[in-house]
């Protein structure tokens, strides 16, 4: 009969578990480890680990398949029919001791790899990309069908503007311009088409936010000579955040 286990001293709970796992322990030991372990969820955690550390090793093996001398040798355990039923040769018998030496050497190789801390994790770094800022507003002229839609990116210092609809009798030999109306005051955000679609730089240092309010006013050929409206607002909307 196995002498009991001293699972109080940390090395050898360590070492206990990790025989339970190989497989390694006698049947009175076997018992013992799992009466114990039933009653100590530490002792259990150390079972888990070792499981965890032979699962990772076992998928670094390929899979290979025994030799007839293997069920050969199983069969006669058994006490079954042995598939070839005359007596063993001498070749059989030197190769069933070198298959077996060679699975003490392999057990042996698996025990000490597995008593070695696992590795450490790897870590990857992913770049994820964040959505870029994007402000929307709808401007569109009253008694008509002209209306231009505007999409803003500051960090692509981008503004696009799509005009359709037809413009007005009024705004015929002028420009539409767009402006951003600030505590400051209106700021130019640039000539926009009165069709199609047109994309030019948003000027530096344009304080642009939700909720603040655009403009369109049509303005000589070219825009306003003075940076400020000139011409008649035929338009207002407000600023959106879409992104």
């Amino acid at each position: 009969m196995a002498p009991p286990m001293d699972i109080r001293d940390p090395a050898e709970r360590s070492m206990n578990a990790g025989e339970y796992v190989l497989g390694t322990l006698s049947p009175e030991e076997r018992t013992q480890f799992e009466h114990a372990a039933a009653l100590d969820p530490t002792l259990r955690h150390e079972q888990y680990t070792w499981e965890r550390r032979l699962a990772a090793l076992a998928l670094k093996l390929a899979p290979v398949a025994p030799r007839p001398i293997v069920w050969i040798g199983v069969a006669h355990r058994l006490g079954a029919d042995a598939p070839i039923q005359a007596a063993p040769s001498l070749a059989t018998s030197v190769w069933a001791t070198l298959a077996t030496a060679a699975s003490l050497v392999l057990a042996f190789g698996w025990y000490r790899e597995a008593a070695q801390p696992p590795p450490e994790p790897v870590v990857e770094r992913v770049e994820v990309p964040v959505p870029a800022r994007t402000f929307v507003a709808l401007l569109a002229v009253p008694q008509s069908s002209m209306r231009w839609s505007v999409s803003v990116v500051p960090e692509r210092n981008q503004i696009v503007v799509r005009a359709e609809g037809e413009a007005p009798e009024a705004a015929r030999g002028l420009d539409a311009e767009l402006w951003l109306i600030t505590d400051a005051g209106p700021v130019s955000l640039g000539v926009i088409p009165q069709s199609g679609e047109a994309r030019h730089a948003l000027p530096a240092g344009v304080p642009l936010a939700a909720g603040r309010t655009v403009a369109v006013s049509l303005e000589p050929p070219g825009g306003s000579p003075t940076g400020q409206p000139t011409g008649p607002v035929v338009t207002t909307a407000t600023v959106m955040r879409a992104g």
